[in-house]
């Protein structure tokens, strides 16, 4: 049967848990989903359910786009709508059809039409194909950091008391410019992820909290750093070497976070702008400012506002702008909105 975008498109409900499921474990094998993670995916998210956009053709769903809200904390602290697309698939036998487009055209319309804001983290493969379809536009890359936990010993000043419930976390109120709002109902549904135990501590009494997880990975026990505020930056070394050197005692051999660094952006400077003397860049865990390499690097602590990053070259005279084009990532964070 022909694809016909006008008949075949709808949005799913919790009724079709089951129907989501047998498409998502045929698609993906290697990551299986239960019912329980599903609903805590979808219809459990404290924003309210997810937009789950599928083509159904002989009362099967053969291909699915699933939109996840988040509040989102905008410019002047305004909180705005945003939605992360994820779990976007096909049936082996109904691909090159032009189903995920068309899903795809459908989810941006709805979004475009409230004023949203629209997000995903595409993988190596994939991120080509959102670049050439939909109009989406890298922001920026997320890379991986991977540290060996062999023979650690790390002295440290912070101390991490573990707390039972997300609830219990100290959040510090930060200034954010834009970032995804960390709302008590948020964090409790974010670290009650069915299957995943994490390990929640406070720093201190008031300075800040970290959520760690632990998984099985083929080269070893392996410690991930999931989030990481704190109310002061420069304390940002002397509490990951406290959880580097408590992920060691537990046997981990690896921790690795999805984070920037300011002697990245100090080594960038050094490729394509080796007259730079400041670099401005944005990231949720760096906030602060730091001198690397004889340059003072300024992380604001946010991502940028959407639209493709650029830089700014001011030479005492005149003012430069333009856009960095960026042609592949192993990770990215990518908009539409």
């Amino acid at each position: 049967m022909k694809f016909d975008p006008d008949s075949q498109i709808r949005m799913a409900t919790a009724d079709d848990a089951d129907a989501l499921l047998e498409l998502i474990n045929l698609v993906q094998p290697h990551v299986p989903w239960n019912r329980k993670f599903l609903e805590w995916q979808y219809f459990e998210v404290p924003s309210g359910p997810a937009r789950v956009y599928v083509v159904e053709i002989d009362s099967r769903i053969v291909a699915q786009y699933a939109n996840v809200p988040f509040p989102l904390v905008t410019e002047a602290g305004k909180v705005a709508m945003s939605w992360t697309i994820q779990d976007v698939m096909t049936h082996p036998d109904f691909r090159g059809q032009g189903m995920l487009h068309a899903l795809g055209d459908r989810a941006y319309k709805e979004m475009s039409d409230a004023g949203d804001y629209g997000f995903i983290f595409p993988n190596q493969k994939s991120a080509g194909s959102f670049q050439r379809s939909n109009g989406w536009h890298q922001l920026c890359s997320v890379p991986f950091r991977t540290a060996s936990l062999a023979s650690v010993s790390r002295s440290s000043s912070a101390t991490l008391i573990p707390v039972d419930s997300a609830r219990q976390l100290q959040v510090p109120k930060l200034p954010v410019r834009f970032g995804r709002l960390r709302s008590a109902d948020y964090l409790d549904w974010r670290y009650r992820k069915p299957g995943q135990q994490y390990q929640l501590y406070n720093v201190g009494e008031s300075d800040g909290c970290i959520v760690l997880k632990r998984y099985e990975h083929e080269d070893g026990p392996v410690m991930h750093l999931c989030d990481i505020v704190l109310t002061d930056s420069d304390r940002v070394r002397s509490v990951l070497n406290a959880a580097m050197a408590l992920s060691a005692s537990e046997g981990a051999e690896q921790f690795t976070a999805w984070m920037t660094q300011g002697r990245l952006g100090a080594r960038f400077c050094e490729c394509y702008f080796p007259g730079a003397e400041v670099l401005v860049t944005g990231h949720f865990h760096c906030l602060g400012v730091r001198r690397s390499r004889g340059r003072t690097v300024i992380n604001t602590g946010s991502f940028v506002v959407p639209g493709a990053a650029g830089w700014v070259e001011w030479d005492g005279e005149s003012l430069s702008t333009s856009v960095i084009r960026i042609s592949h990532s192993s990770r990215g964070m990518m908009t539409r909105g």
